[in-house]
């Protein structure tokens, strides 16, 4: 009997999928704020840096393959490799697995086994709620707790970055605390800033002193022929006085650009991901591609593989051997339309066929 990578004991057969818990532990920095997955997902840059490359991930193609010299593609997978379980799908369970770890730094995924030994399924836990210690402490016996409940050898752990004899990855949000506070306390007074409208439009002015009803009743009429539909009609003061717009100050243009570097900075040092990619503006002369396909191999190389590796290798070990499973990234580095026709070209021999082709047109 051919046996699975998955293969377990017949006590993992009645195992069911652990219900979730929820992501309320948190880390204290030092702006005084208690930083918690969620309140981190609250932070756009910190969203907008997970649900890209999270559902980049997801939705690349992907294929299951036999470990042979000619790599043949399996034709029927397992049934679970589109349908991990009732609830959901593939692709859904890959944001999941991608979400747990650039939130948590680890991603836990109890698994069934049939009666042939192979997988049947698999689920995704809440990883903040799962414990991993030696239990008895030294015996070198890893095991695994769900809201301090021990949980069946079938759990299929993945990690990500991880300290020299950690049992699990390293948090992202916790690693990142200082940086993620800091860009919500930003957040947070931009908000108070213009709630309290705080920030004025312009000024009128005038040679001569107005009564308080004066001033109060050219305000009022001002505001009436100037906002709403009205916003850029032609305006008339009298008694002399004169409208003054006001720019953005000095003060508030530096907030601004502080803002813009946290952005930039979560993005690029925490998800190692190009912050332009996220429509967030940086000193362009620093970061250049000549073309799409650089723009993409670099996305590929520096952001997705890392992840990509982890993913492969986890779901390759739930498939009977020798199978293997493999995620599809050429579209990803496909250059732009005119570079493809000129890789074209010069492999069917250039111009007019002046160089050496390498390939013919059937």
């Amino acid at each position: 009997m051919a046996f699975g990578r998955a293969r377990q004991s017949s006590e993992g057969r009645a195992m069911q999928v652990l219900p979730f818990g929820n992501w309320d532990s948190g880390y204290p920095s030092a702006s005084g704020r208690q930083v918690t997955p969620t309140s981190a997902e609250q932070l756009l840059t910190v969203f907008g840096c997970v649900q890209f490359i999270s559902d980049t991930v997801a939705t690349l193609p992907r294929g299951v393959f036999t470990d042979s010299p000619d790599q043949t593609p399996v034709k029927s997978p397992p049934a679970w490799f589109k349908q991990p379980n009732p609830n959901t799908s593939m692709t859904e369970m890959i944001g999941q697995l991608m979400w747990s770890l650039l939130i948590n730094g680890t991603a836990f995924c109890p698994y069934t086994i049939d009666g042939s030994f192979r997988t049947a399924g698999f689920n995704c836990l809440d990883p903040s709620q799962v414990e991993v210690r030696e239990e008895p402490p030294g015996s070198g016996q890893v095991k695994k707790f769900l809201n301090g409940k021990l949980l069946p050898q079938n759990v299929k752990q993945i990690n990500g970055l991880m300290h020299p004899a950690a049992l699990r990855g390293i948090s992202p949000i916790e690693a990142a605390r200082q940086s993620i506070s800091i860009g919500l306390e930003a957040q947070d007074f931009a908000a108070r800033f213009y709630n309290n409208g705080a920030h004025l439009s312009g000024v009128i002015t005038s040679p001569r002193d107005f009564t308080r009803d004066q001033a109060r009743d050219l305000l009022d009429k001002f505001g009436r022929d100037h906002s709403g539909g009205n916003a850029h009609k032609p305006g008339l003061l009298d008694g002399g006085a004169t409208w003054q717009p006001l720019s953005v100050s000095p003060a508030e243009a530096q907030f601004l650009e502080s803002r813009k570097y946290q952005a930039a900075e979560i993005a690029g040092q925490m998800f190692l991901l190009d912050p332009t990619m996220l429509g967030i503006e940086i000193n362009t002369r620093n970061l250049t591609y000549a073309n799409l396909e650089q723009r993409g191999i670099h996305f590929v190389t520096f952001t997705l593989l890392r992840w990509l590796v982890r993913l492969e290798e986890f779901l390759t070990d739930l498939l009977p051997a020798p199978q293997y499973m493999k995620f599809n990234v050429a579209g990803l580095m496909r250059a732009d339309l005119k570079t493809r026709y000129e890789a074209h070209q010069i492999a069917l021999g250039g111009p007019q066929g002046t160089g050496k082709a390498w390939l013919t047109v059937e």
